[in-house]
Formats: C-alpha cells, sequence, structure tokens
C-alpha cells in the first residue's frame, strides 16, 4: 500500500509526457473548396507547460497553415514561417513538385531522418493533395504529418498534427498539433494525442487523498503492533 501511495505522488510531480507540449484546435477547424486556415505565434503558455498557446489566423512566426485551393484543385501548405513539414518524392503539378506531404500512422518517429527514417524536411509549400497529380493523402481518411519549428542555431522542435481529409465531402479538417519542447528531441506521432493534465486544485486534492490513505495504512500498521505486542504479553 505504502509503495502503491509513493508511486501516485510520484506519477502526479512527475508526469511523462512533461516535454511534450500541446496545442488543442477547439473547436477543430475545418475548410473547404477556396477555404484556408493558419495557425501562428506559436508558444508554450510558459516555461514548462503542457498546454501551448497560438493565434488562430497570425502568420507571426513560428505558423503554418493549409488552403483548400480551387484552382490547381487540392490542398496544400501556406504560411510557413519557420516551420517545416515532413515530405516524401515530389510528384510534379503546381505544388506537389515541392514537397509530397507524409500521411503517417500512429507510433511513427519523427526525426532528422525524416518519418520513421523516410522523407526530408522543407518549408516552402510542400502539398498533402493535388488533383490529377495524387498525393498521400489522396485516399482521405486521418492521420498524422510530420512538423518541425526551425529553431536556428541548427537547433529543430519536432512535431506533428493530426489531419482528417474527408475528400468526398470537399472537407479537410485539424483538431491538434504537438511539439516537443526539447531541441532535437524525436517524438512519435499521436504522442501526448490523449494526455491530460490535471488542474492544480485537482492535484492537490488527490495528493490529500493519497496522504489520507497512507495515513489509514500507519494507522493500520499501529495497530496491528499493539495486538501483536499485547498477544505476546499475555
Amino acid at each position: 500500500m505504502l509503495g502503491f501511495c509513493l508511486l501516485c505522488i510520484l506519477s502526479f510531480c512527475h508526469p511523462s509526457d512533461a516535454a511534450l507540449v500541446i496545442y488543442n484546435v477547439s473547436p477543430s477547424q475545418t475548410i473547404g473548396p477556396g477555404g484556408s486556415m493558419t495557425f501562428g505565434a506559436i508558444q508554450a503558455a510558459s516555461p514548462g507547460s503542457t498546454v501551448g498557446t497560438f493565434i488562430l489566423g497570425s502568420t507571426t512566426s513560428p505558423s503554418f497553415g493549409v488552403t483548400f485551393a480551387t484552382s490547381p484543385a487540392g490542398v496544400y501548405t501556406i504560411n510557413n514561417n519557420n516551420i517545416e513539414w515532413c515530405v516524401g518524392p515530389a510528384l510534379g503539378g503546381s505544388y506537389m513538385s515541392t514537397g509530397n506531404i507524409y500521411q503517417f500512422s500512429p507510433g511513427v518517429l519523427l526525426d532528422a531522418t525524416g518519418g520513421g527514417g523516410v522523407g526530408s524536411w522543407i518549408s516552402n509549400s510542400p502539398g498533402f493533395i493535388e488533383v490529377g497529380v495524387g498525393g498521400y493523402w489522396s485516399g482521405g481518411g486521418a492521420g498524422y504529418a510530420g512538423l518541425r519549428i526551425n529553431g536556428g542555431g541548427g537547433n529543430y522542435y519536432y512535431g506533428w498534427a493530426h489531419l482528417n481529409a474527408n475528400l468526398g465531402a470537399l472537407m479537410f479538417t485539424i483538431d491538434q498539433f504537438v511539439f516537443e519542447n526539447v531541441a532535437n528531441a524525436s517524438i512519435t506521432t499521436g504522442a501526448g494525442a490523449s494526455a491530460a493534465v490535471p488542474e492544480p486544485n485537482q492535484i492537490a486534492a488527490s495528493i490529500v487523498v493519497i496522504i489520507m490513505l497512507a495515513g489509514g495504512y500507519f494507522r493500520s500498521l499501529g495497530k496491528l503492533s499493539r495486538i501483536n505486542a499485547h498477544s505476546l504479553h499475555t
């Protein structure tokens, strides 16, 4: 019981995802043909914070955006200021010639070698899909795109964005993105997606409960010791 209590206290004081900064897009942003969205002024809310901030529609660096163009028809990136995407071989076309953004599954390692050891990092408006040309996202569905912030001096902060391409309904949605706050540290797609940071009062209440449980445990030990001592003397 005591070991369990100490483990609980340590788990509250040292969250395993402390280095991941989560940016929840709430409500999620969906675009259709002719629409666009940009996420700028991206930063951690405070030193050591696990929940980051951004300004929707801002192009203040670091920033990245997505646009659903009508000519040429397709989905491309815009306003990439100090942010790069993980791409595969170029396909041609107007925007896919600069890069073909990978659609990753959960659990793919993102680092200097790309995603899972494949791909490269570029910022000059790579594409998700272009009609008549193709792209990794041409099959639609949910997936992860690899991102990294260029921090300068050879330092990069790796991350991912979760997107859903519903091309049948001509919609493209983003609901969350995550970055490492440790320079050059790798990250896996989906890491931190379900992480929930307890509010300070929840942490305090939990510690009180743990202390109460621990107190009950020690009181039980005391009663058992007194019973054993009584037994020995009788």
